[in-house]
């Protein structure tokens, strides 16, 4: 009788052993990030002047910013030359680049606090509440009067 008892919980040890070394199931894979999605989810949230995109050759002449350096980009600045608000974003090809990159964002920034601090206070005031965040190989120069959400639909994506 007692061999058949600990027979039997030996059985049931066994099979509990076996219950819990069950394969780890894969983890999954984050989506990789596009910018432009980015950028289509903050016009939808966020009250964003009428915005002109600046592409290309573009990029080097506002920012100065090699194409060499980006992976991807996603940059709209407001057609209004009085308003402040400009969404730049871009995924360096390297942190090397990234820091290249943060450094013109950095002076971009700089630049247009000082233009805004000569003729619009309020300007000024959007620009200075949104600095250049680098995130990796992102980095950004969100500058929005709507600042609070275009940074929570960012945070979403760049963590």
């Amino acid at each position: 009788m007692k061999k058949i008892l600990s027979l039997g919980l030996m059985l049931i040890m066994a099979l509990s052993l076996a219950a819990c070394s069950a394969t780890a199931k894969p983890t999954a894979t984050a989506a990789p990030v596009v910018l432009s999605d980015i950028y289509t989810e903050m016009t939808q949230k966020a009250k964003l002047p009428a915005m002109q995109a600046v592409t290309g050759s573009m990029i080097l002449d506002y920012y100065g910013i090699a194409a060499a350096d980006i992976k991807q980009s996603t940059v709209y600045i407001s057609q209004s030359s009085i308003l402040a608000d400009e969404i730049a974003m871009f995924e360096a090809v390297d942190s090397d680049a990234a820091a290249r990159i943060k450094q013109k964002l950095d002076a971009r920034h700089d630049s247009k606090a000082e233009e805004a601090n000569n003729y619009s206070p309020e300007q000024y005031a959007v620009i200075m509440k949104c600095p250049v965040v680098q995130n990796g190989n992102f980095v950004s120069l969100l500058v929005a009067s709507d600042n609070v959400t275009v940074d929570n639909v960012y945070k979403e994506y760049i963590k």
